[in-house]
């Protein structure tokens, strides 16, 4: 099941996808129409209202339920069951939040810490925030830009950028209870900006969040010590790293889906550990600085890195692995190298890289040999 937007706005609708699925867990079509129906259970003490109820055609898989509302601010289950067709189980989604709304009214340059910058009404005809510590759901409209001067600890906040809306963390630690990025909407991070342990830090497609601080990016710190959601087309941009004992900078264990580093004031020899271990899009190295970066420096423990579309360095100085045990790199794309110097390994490996359409060298040089050893592989 999955519930869009989440967290919901009170008395606005949001809309439940509810797919049959086989014993495995995979997509399965049902033999008949198979009526659909929601309620509220277990968590919650209010009732769902608008349009409730929804038909898995015969041959398809899933329904989406839209104009579904909800009118307490409070945390909900759903539940969807069917009520005539296939025998289907009924499923329970997770605990969810339906949030009193705020909305920015301010169109540059807006402090979120001032209640006056948001109101209940997109219009702005409603009334703010009451006074005092903010909490609830608070929507950074299109062409709105949300700019803090100061911390801005809110751990009751729910943010969400909408389409064209942004948020530029500038001065001080920036405290969220969940952050959400839509469609077009950007964060950019000058400086920190954490999310509560149980909160969600969401990215959609064609949105972007850019990390220009040096905080942390391991689950063990605040940017990523919730639950992440990043879709294939978002966009995750690093233009500074930190650096901790010996250099490392362990990264964060996420699946992004566009991932671009850009670490132009860089100095150091930056080791990821073996945390990245995704991209479901594109990866892009443009710069590594004055030092490198390497994906992994485990003598101990193999390293895979799938990468679903294209890998591309442009500049820097890139290592994929600087240790003695196996690394496997997965490109779904093509894998280009246009400047900079990739080094698949520094130590006794033995890595291997599947590239399932192209390898294409426009610039920079590419380094097969090992200094110690190993043998490096293409496929």
């Amino acid at each position: 099941m999955e519930i869009l937007p989440n967290p919901i706005v009170v008395n606005e609708d949001f809309q439940v996808t509810i797919q049959a699925q086989n014993r495995g867990g995979r997509p399965a079509n049902v033999s008949t129409d198979t009526d659909i129906s929601l309620t509220r259970i277990l968590t919650g003490t209010g009732s769902l209202t608008g349009n409730t109820t929804g038909t898995i055609l015969a041959g398809q898989s899933q329904v989406t339920i839209s104009g579904v509302r909800y009118g307490i601010a409070e945390y909900l289950q759903i539940e969807a069951a069917r009520t005539s067709g296939d025998v289907l189980q009924a499923d329970t989604s997770a605990v969810i939040l339906a949030a009193s709304a705020f909305y920015s009214n301010v169109d540059r340059n807006g402090n979120p810490d001032i209640n006056t910058n948001w109101n209940s009404e997109r219009d702005g005809s409603g009334s703010p925030p009451p006074a005092g510590a903010l909490a609830g759901l608070f929507i950074i409209q299109a062409d709105d830009t949300m700019r803090t001067v100061a911390n801005f600890s809110e751990y009751d906040v729910v943010l969400r950028i909408e389409n064209r809306g942004a948020f530029f963390n500038n001065t001080g630690t920036t405290e969220l209870g969940s952050l959400i990025i839509e469609e077009g909407g950007l964060v950019r991070a000058n400086s920190e900006i954490e999310i509560s342990s149980n909160g969600n830090f969401s990215i959609h497609n064609n949105g972007t969040y850019i990390h220009n601080n040096t905080a942390r990016l391991d689950e063990a710190e605040a940017l990523f010590s919730g639950t992440e959601n990043f879709a294939e087309n978002s966009q995750f941009t690093v233009l500074q790293l930190s650096t901790i004992a010996s250099s490392v900078n362990t990264f964060a264990q996420a699946s992004f889906g566009n991932l671009t580093l850009n670490l132009t004031a860089n100095a150091a020899q930056l080791s990821f550990n073996g945390n990245l271990t995704e991209v479901k899009g594109n990866l892009l190295i443009e710069s590594t600085g004055t030092g490198r970066i390497e994906f992994s420096d485990n003598d101990t423990e193999n390293y895979t890195l799938t990468i679903g579309g294209d890998f591309q360095i442009t500049g820097g100085t890139v290592y994929l692995m600087d240790a003695n045990a196996q690394c496997t790199i997965n490109i779904g794309g093509d894998w280009i190298i246009a400047g900079g110097e990739t080094r698949v390994t520094d130590g006794t490996g033995d890595p291997i890289i599947y590239v399932e359409n192209n390898l294409v060298i426009s610039g920079g040089t590419l380094n097969l040999s090992a200094v110690t050893g190993g043998v490096s592989t293409i496929i």
